[in-house]
């Protein structure tokens, strides 16, 4: 089974040589403003800055599968599969202590569910467009929401369960992306004019160095270069692209997450328009 805790230190040895790097990737003088990243520190991004997208793209998929793998183990013990809460509590309050993330919660069949902390909640999951699926016997993974019980953007993973065959309910976790997003930033320190964001295939901001634009839909900002620019990174597994946005000339570096198929994103602020 797959590692069940990730914390920003496993980072570490990559972002050693990234941040040493990033320190002689100071704005040239003559540029202007810090926010302005030098052509040189630009060019560096399209070598050592993809080391650092791999980095989080390892990040990103490696929180998801550990999350996938205990929700998978909880699915298939007894106390999950006979449905009830009262067994199930506690066995999803011991699963906190093995590193799961999020909310956990248990739903019946037909959308009531449950929390550890709030015990049966007053609004139902059945008109989620994730739960028919569940209720078909599909795993869910990556569906993104905002929680009804904390009202926090969120990232849903969950496994149906069964019983002799019969699905009794689901098992799920939601991931709220604010605390996931502060994790990966506080382990980043990226310099001034240099950023990076996950995009789901829609164009949803899964996860940005500026944690207000979680849910944006990149699409609807108003920029017709950025929307080209999506256009593009959807187009192809990995590679650079150029835009406009935010007052700022972009050019930016992509690459894929395959098991999830968002874009992980890392660019640099060229000039001011």
């Amino acid at each position: 089974m797959r590692g069940l805790k990730f914390t920003g230190l496993w980072l570490a040895p990559v972002l050693a040589v990234f941040l040493c790097r990033a320190a002689l990737a100071q704005p040239d003088p003559a540029q202007g403003p810090t926010e302005i990243v030098s052509p040189a520190a630009v060019e560096g991004l399209n070598g050592y800055g993809r080391s650092l997208m791999a980095v989080i793209a390892e990040f990103i998929g490696k929180t998801m599968d550990a999350e996938a793998d205990l929700l998978t183990l909880l699915s298939e013990t007894q106390d999950i599969e006979s449905g009830q809460w009262q067994d199930i509590k506690p066995r999803l309050a011991a699963a906190r202590a093995l590193g799961a993330k999020g909310l956990l919660w248990f739903a019946q069949p037909d959308g009531t569910y449950y929390t550890v902390e709030k015990d049966r909640m007053p609004e139902g999951l059945k008109d989620r467009d994730y739960f028919p699926r569940l209720m078909a016997g599909e795993k869910v993974v990556a569906s993104l929401v905002v929680s009804r019980s904390t009202g926090k953007k969120s990232i849903v993973i969950a496994m149906p369960v069964k019983n002799k065959g019969a699905i009794v309910g689901a098992v799920g976790a939601s991931i709220f992306l604010e605390d996931l997003n502060k994790e990966l930033s506080n382990s980043l320190t990226l310099p001034d004019g240099v950023y990076f964001y996950a995009l789901s295939p829609d164009g949803t901001v899964v996860l940005h160095k500026s944690a207000g634009m979680i849910f944006a839909k990149a699409r609807e900002l108003g920029s017709p270069t950025l929307t080209q620019a999506i256009d593009e990174m959807f187009r192809k597994p990995s590679g650079e692209t150029a835009y406009e946005f935010n007052g700022f000339s972009k050019r930016a570096f992509f690459m894929t997450i395959p098991r999830l198929g968002w874009k992980v994103v890392l660019g640099a602020n060229l000039k001011k328009l």
